[in-house]
């Protein structure tokens, strides 16, 4: 893999971006290709969505055997792969957004291949400390390129109440106690959007779900319909069993 442009790589401005781009080549995560971070959505085997519960592959006309809550998550790859795993890190920490704009392509065919009916696409939100910190949200910035490419709309029904601590860095129940409460309706949220229309959650990973899953249950308390996840990368099956998950799913 080449490293040229992966730490140091930074969002110009439009006019900057020719010069940006010929100093700083791009060179593919996967294949090593020049001109794009990620392969593209013809490039690539995208992988059947999960059941964000189970993460078993999810069946979008048939109930869950064994699944108490029946709920798509629509994902690039496993969070064991080291190579997502490490754009992640460029992506979040070092500020290097360009890559999610090949994720955001994979993401926007998946959603409109398998589901229709338009939903409001909601980022997961950052408490403003940590957002001016970092400069930046990656989540809403992912959101952003998803909804550009769907055109289903963005809706930032979310706020975060307080800090938090990692949730990496924390065990599987501490990570619950750590984000109960730490999520709050945004004020105005009825009169913007008073036919509720289904939401789809937006992370950069899902692991425990615990984030999510309280995001969740903010939004379901005040009638929200949260009808499915989207995230970069997830816990659950190989990759490889994904694919065969939907016996109709054409290679």
């Amino acid at each position: 893999m080449r490293k040229s442009c992966y730490t140091k790589r930074r969002m110009p401005s439009r006019f900057f971006q020719p010069l940006v781009d010929l100093v700083f080549p791009l060179f593919c995560y996967i294949c090593g290709a020049e001109g794009h971070t990620w392969c593209r959505p013809d490039q690539q085997k995208l992988p059947w969505p999960l059941c964000f519960a189970c993460r078993r592959g999810y069946h979008p006309h048939d109930s869950q055997p064994g699944c108490p809550v029946s709920q798509p998550l629509i994902w690039l790859g496993p969070y064991h792969d080291l190579r997502l795993r490490t754009a992640l890190y460029q992506w979040k920490y070092s500020g290097y957004w360009q890559i999610s704009q090949d994720w955001a392509a994979s993401l926007a065919k998946q959603l409109q291949t398998h589901f229709s009916e338009k939903g409001l696409l909601v980022p997961i939100p950052l408490h403003w400390r940590r957002r001016l910190a970092r400069g930046y949200n990656q989540t809403a910035i992912l959101t952003n390129q998803i909804s550009r490419l769907s055109t289903w709309p963005r809706a930032d029904l979310l706020i975060r109440t307080r800090t938090t601590a990692v949730q990496a860095k924390l065990k599987t129940d501490e990570r619950v106690a750590n984000v109960a409460g730490a999520f709050a309706i945004a004020s105005k949220v009825d009169a913007i959007f008073p036919d509720k229309k289904p939401v789809w959650l937006i992370d950069d990973v899902a692991t425990t779900g615990a984030t999510l899953a309280a995001a969740q249950g903010v939004l379901q308390r005040v009638d929200w319909t949260v009808a499915g996840i989207i995230v970069v990368a997830a816990t659950g099956m190989a990759t490889s069993q994904i694919f065969s998950t939907n016996p109709n799913h054409q290679e």
